[in-house]
C-alpha cells in the first residue's frame, strides 16, 4: 500500500479527515513496535485499525486496499463511530455515502446494511424497511445480504 495507494491524493485526504494515522515497522520493531503488535493482535500486514475517541476499536482491516476500497474503509468507520455514539441520522447518511460514492465496492453493500440499521435506530421502521429491500435487490448475492436475511423485507 506504500506504493499504491498511500500516494494517491484522495487517501491522503481521508487519512486527514478521519484519522491519525500511525505506521509500526514490522519489518525491524523495536519494544514499543513489539508491544503494539501485541495490543492489536498483528497476525497480517498491512493491518488498519480504526479506533473512536475513547480508544474502542470501531472497525479493522487486514490485507491490501486499492485506495477507492481504503477511502470507503475510512468513510465506513467514520459512520460507524457515529453509529455507535448514538448518531443515527448521521451514522445513515455516512453509511449512504459510501453507497453513493464507491456503488461497485462491497464495502457498499455494507454501507447499505448499516444504513438500514441505523434508520431503525433512529425508531424509523419505514426506512429501515426501504434501505434493507434495496440491499436485497442491489446487494442480493453479497454476504451483507446473507447477514440481513433473516428478515423478511
Amino acid at each position: 500500500m506504500d506504493a499504491a495507494t498511500y500516494p494517491v491524493k484522495e487517501v491522503q485526504d481521508s487519512i486527514r479527515k478521519y484519522a491519525v494515522a500511525v505506521h509500526i515497522n514490522t519489518a525491524e520493531p523495536d519494544e514499543l513496535a513489539k508491544a503494539a503488535m501485541r495490543e492489536l493482535r498483528l497476525v497480517w500486514t498491512p493491518l488498519l485499525v480504526w479506533f473512536d475517541h475513547h480508544g474502542v476499536e470501531l472497525r479493522r482491516s487486514a490485507g491490501y486496499l486499492s485506495p477507492s476500497s481504503f477511502q470507503a474503509e475510512m468513510a465506513l468507520a467514520d459512520a460507524q463511530a457515529k453509529l455507535f455514539h448514538a448518531e443515527f441520522e448521521a451514522a445513515e447518511q455516512g453509511f449512504l455515502d459510501v453507497v453513493k460514492q464507491w456503488p461497485a465496492l462491497i464495502q457498499a453493500a455494507e454501507g447499505q446494511f448499516w444504513a438500514g440499521v441505523a434508520a431503525l435506530r433512529a425508531g424509523n421502521r419505514g426506512r429501515f424497511l426501504t434501505r434493507w429491500r434495496t440491499l436485497k435487490q442491489i446487494y442480493g448475492d453479497t454476504i451483507w445480504w446473507e447477514k440481513a436475511s433473516f428478515a423478511q423485507v
